[in-house]
């Protein structure tokens, strides 16, 4: 199904830890090397660094977290940016449910937009 599509949706809401779903990691990562657009979105306005620095507690919170302010991992942000959207989150302070559709919403939209320019 991959293969057949043309775009990846991917929620990158945290996911049993402080960053997306390890296997919707592996989906974005196959998308970049394929070129393919890769839209994404997170249901947590909260940036990685502070989830991480609550995850591992103040005793590690210096220990190699990045302090970009982003909302995930840099390499997550740099392989969802490199086809040109950035990663969709709420706009106010209010986190959201995995499954919540606002967001997602959103990022459909932004995927719309895309291939309505497009040839």
């Amino acid at each position: 199904m991959m293969e057949k599509s043309d775009a990846i949706i991917a929620n990158l809401t945290p996911f049993a830890g402080a960053s997306a779903d390890a296997g919707k990691l592996i989906e974005v990562g196959w998308f970049l090397g394929k070129g393919k657009p890769i839209f994404g979105y997170s249901n947590t306005p909260e940036n990685f660094e502070s989830r991480m620095r609550r995850q591992l507690g103040a005793k590690h919170a210096d220990l190699g977290i990045e302090g970009f302010h982003l909302p995930d991992n840099l390499m997550i942000v740099g392989a969802v940016h490199s086809g040109g959207c950035p990663i969709f989150l709420p706009t106010d302070s209010k986190a959201r449910g995995l499954d919540a559709l606002g967001v997602f919403e959103t990022c459909v939209e932004a995927a719309a937009r895309y291939f309505a320019k497009r040839p």
